[in-house]
């Protein structure tokens, strides 16, 4: 169920950000700048099953950035 979620939420962003302009695609990926190809590139993501690991923290904030 995580990971299900998981992927929906990323590639719900993924998609806003693609519509926004944001990302750019360079050299193998230039052709998802296209967002006909961009489309069906999340709908093979859509179809893949994600792996989700979850673990507990390492410590707080400040152990995990040395501040």
């Amino acid at each position: 169920m995580l990971s299900r979620l998981y992927r929906r939420l990323f590639l719900e962003r993924l998609a806003s950000a693609f519509n926004a302009g944001a990302p750019n695609f360079f050299a193998d990926l230039a052709a998802l700048a296209d967002p006909t190809a961009f489309a069906a590139y999340l709908r093979s993501l859509r179809q893949t099953e994600w792996v989700v690991f979850v673990k507990r923290p390492f410590g707080s904030p400040q152990q995990v950035t040395g501040v």
